[in-house]
């Protein structure tokens, strides 16, 4: 979402007033607002599981040093135990300095980040406007969710609105392979979720495509690599227009701040050094369609993500892989209503972690061989670590742009329904009279 106006979002259950030229990203159970240059940013972040504001501290401070390991982070305040603020300094690049002011505060057992970011030399101006958001800050009703778990196998997991249609499905179509993992989540026949672990591989095209194509038979495409919005244009689009002949792309909004993730979990399952996985030359993109059905018109954003298979997975094979992890669309008229709540669906799908070791168990006894992923966990956030340093060599990212959470695949939540968010955390005017009170 773009400003000015009030952002509502019934996932988190809050609202809060956007800046004029400023937008919206969700990250996580958090929000993040920035001015339309990304140099200013209000950051709102959850973090559950901690129950001291210096534990907060402490991670508010790594999330930093990700982007400048020489950054600085000072308690101008103390307030109760639960409440601290402290104010923030980082160098991204030489010659950019950066300044921020935080408050911490601790609710019973999740922590909660609210603050801001902007050059030093607009430090002053930046922050009232980011304040004046931040005192808007309010709760308001969230929607009733429940647990969702795929009821066969226990293949997977979700949070869904009390009283949705909910279908889980299992897919092992492709013999050689992990069963793909899926779900699909509706209010109404327009309004739903489709998300997924079913990734498509492609052969490019040549020689050894002429050669191969007659053995893999429907499992690999051929097709030359592209880029996600691409990927979006040439493959998806067709897709969708055999069933809505009147599909259009209204929007392609690329996601430079999720290819880190990308590059550290491809690393993680596949085994790979994180500079192996980042020349596989991961893209992403939200993607926004629109189309008619039975009368009404429709708004659909899926997540796209293409790269190119490792040498080192691939055999010398020219191969690479699209991967759409969610779609979800609503009527146009109530998209904006819907969104946050659309996509915390969707966020929220997990593959169960047992599930998964049972099937690469299978697979192995199988074929004789080990797949990757199997084996001890590797360390995530010391791989996105890595992987934000490498890209920012070629594009930098802003500190806004680093996930808070360097994991949020396995964040934990601390309540069943998952609520974060509670009442006394979305009082904007303890938040702004907290910060206001540091220089």
């Amino acid at each position: 979402m773009e400003g000015p106006g009030e952002y509502r979002d019934a996932w988190r259950g809050l609202a809060i007033r956007v800046p004029a030229g400023w937008r919206v990203r969700r990250s996580g159970m958090g929000l993040v607002l920035s001015d339309s240059a990304g140099r200013c940013a209000l950051l709102l972040q959850p973090r559950p599981g901690i129950s001291s504001a210096e534990e907060l501290g402490t991670a508010v401070l790594a999330w930093l040093r990700r982007c400048d390991p020489q950054a600085e982070l000072r308690y101008e305040s103390e307030g109760p135990q639960e409440v601290h603020v402290c104010t923030a300094l980082l160098r991204p690049a030489p010659g950019e300095e950066v300044r921020g002011r935080f408050c911490l505060q601790v609710h019973g057992q999740c922590g909660y980040v609210g603050g801001f970011l902007a050059p030093a030399a607009t430090c002053d101006a930046d922050g009232r406007v980011a304040l004046e958001a931040l005192r808007s800050l309010r709760p308001i009703p969230s929607v009733e969710r429940c647990p969702w778990r795929e009821a066969l196998e226990h293949a997977s997991s979700a949070l869904v609105p009390r009283g949705w249609r909910v279908e889980g499905k299992i897919n092992r179509e492709n013999p050689l392979g992990m069963p793909a993992v899926g779900l699909q989540v509706w209010a109404d026949d327009w309004t739903g979720v489709m998300a997924g672990v079913e990734a498509r591989m492609y052969l490019e095209p040549g020689l050894v495509a002429g050669l191969l194509g007659g053995l893999v038979g429907g499992l690999v495409g051929q097709a030359r690599f592209v880029d996600a919005a691409r990927y979006a244009a040439e493959h998806l689009l067709p897709l969708l227009q055999t069933e809505e002949p009147d599909a259009r792309i209204e929007q392609v909004g690329d996601r430079p701040d999720l290819i880190p993730a990308m590059i550290a979990r491809e690393a993680a399952s596949s085994l790979l050094r994180v500079e192996d996985a980042l020349e596989a030359e991961p893209t992403a993109a939200d993607v926004v369609f629109s189309f008619r059905s039975e009368g009404r018109t429709l708004r659909q954003c899926t997540r796209v993500m293409t790269m190119r298979t490792p040498s080192s997975m691939g055999r010398g094979l020219p191969l690479w892989v699209a991967n759409v992890p969610y779609s979800y669309r609503a009527p146009v008229d109530r998209f904006s209503e819907w969104e946050p709540v659309l996509e915390g669906i969707a966020a929220s799908f997990r593959v169960n972690p047992e599930w998964r070791q049972k099937e690469q168990a299978r697979l192995m006894r199988q074929f004789g061989r080990v797949l990757p992923g199997v084996g001890e966990a590797p360390d995530m956030a010391q791989l996105l670590e890595k992987a934000e340093r490498l890209v920012s060599r070629a594009r930098p990212l802003a500190t806004h742009e680093r996930a808070f959470e360097p994991d949020p695949v396995h964040e934990a939540e601390p309540r069943e329904d998952g609520l974060l968010w509670s009442p006394a955390a979305l009082d904007g005017a303890r938040w702004h009279a907290a910060l206001e009170s540091v220089p």
